[in-house]
């Protein structure tokens, strides 16, 4: 999902998608339904409910922007700006969520619809090779999704958009990382090099029929495919 803000910065673009612990997933080919974070994106739990986590840690306040306009709304989703060298706008919730501690839908790589479960036979990629998903309009030619494939356009228009494996290095890279507590949720505590933070909740992955590890980490989809991990499982 990319979004030029023609008035501020030609530059930045709105993304968006969390994976496991300080090390966001990019594996395709998972059966499991993920939680998808939009650089402007999350998805994860079909209830949109959060549970119980199994560590619960100390509480940590989210701390609001303390200079100019960092944070805004598209399509009635909001975005942050973390200071980040290519502008990329990540979303503070997950897709089918309301808040930062709300897991969202769960979502299989390349599917745009939730289900009760989440195994080899009804998935659309697994196994996969990148030839059969360019022919079939999965992904283009750049190993990306294609716009009907990804789950956060789809879902919250354009210029909303799944993150790509470099969006993700960026904010692993020139983001600090805490594991902590948010509102009764664990999970990441990202902050940006200007001070501006994303909470990444930790929502486990679903495999099967019920999500499994809520509380220790989280598993988010990116946008790019990885050859080397075609037909990988968690």
């Amino acid at each position: 999902m990319e979004h030029s803000q023609q008035e501020n910065n030609p530059e930045s673009r709105l993304a968006a998608a969390f994976e496991k612990e300080a090390a966001l997933k990019k594996y395709l080919f998972i059966i499991a339904g993920v939680a998808i974070l939009a650089v402007l994106i999350w998805l994860i739990h079909s209830t949109g409910t959060p549970r119980k986590n199994t560590r619960p840690l100390k509480e940590t306040r989210i701390r609001k922007e303390n200079t100019g306009v960092l944070k805004d709304t598209i399509n009635g989703h909001e975005w942050v700006d973390l200071g980040l060298p290519s502008g990329t706008k990540w979303a503070t919730h997950n897709v089918g969520a309301d808040s930062p501690e709300e897991f969202g839908d769960y979502y299989a790589w390349g599917e745009t619809e939730t289900k009760s479960e989440y195994i080899d036979i009804n998935s659309l990629t697994h196994r996969k090779d990148f030839k059969w998903l360019v022919k079939n309009g999965i992904i283009g030619e750049d190993g990306e999704l294609t716009k009907e494939h990804d789950v956060a356009t789809m879902i919250w228009g354009e210029p909303w958009r799944m993150p790509n494996e470099e969006e993700y290095g960026e904010l692993i890279d020139l983001c600090t990382w805490e594991f902590t507590s948010y509102n009764g949720a664990n999970g990441y505590l990202v902050t940006g090099p200007n001070n501006q933070i994303i909470f990444i909740v930790a929502a486990g992955f679903q495999q099967g029929g019920a999500p499994e590890y809520i509380g220790e980490y989280g598993d988010y989809w990116s946008s790019s495919v990885v050859p080397e991990l075609i037909g990988a499982s968690c």
